[in-house]
């Protein structure tokens, strides 16, 4: 028998208690499998989840089996004079930085250990992150790539706002994505 997977909230002291859990889902997930050096990738996630944790308008929902974290997605109200959020606006047209990014969440991590994906647990992990936000809108960055990370956005109606975008210092090319939460249904 399978065991249950259940998606359950983490305050932002809960979420610093597991980042050990969470960076070795983070490791298994993603850092494997994109740098050259996961070990110092996977210190450097673990070193700033302490600082994203403080972010005003932070949320984060993990998937668990019994104890054991399989999946996390987390976030945050993006603004001007974070990194991610100055960057980003820097390379859109005032305009659409204004319309994207004026009043958004930025959604930074959804991860999910090798035997929770293909089971539907990303697709939880992220309407239950973005359910009932104040938001207008939405926005991640991924990589610019067929990955199962962009099939998921794109059914869930994510839209691309810069492609082919490198970060300072990266070396992969992302894809910058917004969701309008305005026309989402309501959770029920």
């Amino acid at each position: 028998m399978t065991p249950q997977i259940e998606i359950v909230d983490l305050s932002p002291e809960g979420f610093v208690a597991a980042r050990r859990e969470i960076a070795e889902v983070y490791r298994r997930a993603f850092a494997e499998q994109q740098y050259p050096h996961p070990d110092r990738e996977v210190v450097r996630f673990r070193n700033v989840l302490s600082r994203h944790a403080e972010h005003s308008g932070f949320r984060c929902k993990v998937a668990r089996s019994g104890q054991e974290v399989l999946g996390v997605a987390y976030g945050y109200t993006g603004g001007s004079g974070q990194w991610w959020h100055d960057v980003v606006a820097a390379a859109l047209p005032s305009e659409e930085a204004e319309q994207w990014l004026g009043d958004c969440f930025e959604l930074v991590e959804l991860h999910l250990t090798p035997e929770a994906q293909g089971r539907g647990v990303g697709g939880r992990l992220h309407d239950e992150l973005l359910s009932g936000l104040p938001h207008s809108t939405a926005a991640l960055s991924t990589l610019d790539a067929r990955t199962r990370a962009l099939y998921l956005y794109e059914k869930r109606g994510w839209v691309p706002l810069l492609t082919n975008f490198a970060f300072p210092g990266g070396a992969k090319p992302f894809l910058i994505m917004g969701l309008d939460l305005t026309s989402r249904a309501p959770a029920s």
